[in-house]
C-alpha cells in the first residue's frame, strides 16, 4: 500500500473513531464518562501488575528493586482513587478535552493557511471549521456549564462534527490530488488514492 493511501486510511480510521465516540458520548454521557474513568483505573492496575511482577522476578534473581515495588503500590492506590472518585475525575474530562480541541483547531487553522497557499478551493471551509473548533475548546476550558453530563454531551457533539468534517475534507482533498489539481503534489498510478 502506498504512502498516501496509508495516510488516508489512517486518517479515516481516526475520524470514524471520533464519530463513534461522539455518538456514545452524546447518547449516554453519564455512563460514558464513568466508563472512561474505569478504563483509566484498569490501565493503572495493569501498570501496577507489571511493576509488581518486575519486583518479584528481581527478588527471585537476588536483584530486588525497591522502586518497582513502590511504583506498583502507588499505581494500585491511584487506580483505587480513580475508581472510587470517578464522579470527581469526570469533571476534569471536559477541561482536558477543551485543551485538545483548542490545539486541534490551531493545527487545522495552520493547515487552512497552507491549503490557501496551494490554491485549494475549500480552504475557507477548513479555516471556518478550525475557528469553530478553537472556540469550542475555549468554551470547554472555561467550563460555563454546571452539569458534567451536559459538558460530555456537548463534547460528543463536538467529536461528531470534528470527525465528520475531517472525513469530508480528507475525501475532498483526496479527489483533488487524484485529479492533479494541487500544484507541487505528484500522483502516479503506482500510489493510488
Amino acid at each position: 500500500m502506498g504512502f498516501w493511501k496509508t495516510l488516508k486510511w489512517n486518517a479515516a480510521a481516526i475520524s470514524i473513531g471520533s464519530v463513534a465516540l461522539g455518538v456514545i458520548l452524546t447518547g449516554w454521557p453519564a455512563i460514558a464518562a464513568r466508563t472512561v474513568c474505569y478504563l483509566l483505573a484498569a490501565v493503572l492496575l495493569l501498570g501496577a501488575f507489571s511493576y509488581l511482577l518486575s519486583y518479584l522476578s528481581g527478588r527471585r534473581q537476588g536483584l530486588p528493586s525497591g522502586m518497582d515495588l513502590a511504583i506498583g503500590l502507588l499505581l494500585i492506590l491511584a487506580a483505587a482513587f480513580v475508581a472510587v472518585k470517578a464522579d470527581r475525575i469526570v469533571g476534569l474530562v471536559p477541561l482536558v478535552m477543551g485543551a485538545v480541541f483548542a490545539v486541534n483547531g490551531a493545527v487545522k487553522l495552520q493547515r487552512s493557511m497552507e491549503l490557501k497557499q496551494v490554491r485549494y478551493r475549500g480552504w475557507g471551509f477548513v479555516m471556518l471549521y478550525a475557528i469553530l473548533t478553537i472556540a469550542f475548546g475555549v468554551l470547554l476550558l472555561f467550563n460555563p456549564f454546571s452539569a458534567v453530563t451536559m459538558m460530555v454531551r456537548i463534547l460528543g457533539i463536538g467529536l461528531l462534527v470534528s470527525g465528520g468534517t475531517d472525513i469530508v475534507t480528507m475525501f475532498s482533498v483526496s479527489r483533488q490530488i487524484r485529479r492533479n489539481m494541487l500544484p507541487g503534489v505528484s500522483w502516479s498510478k503506482k500510489d493510488p488514492f
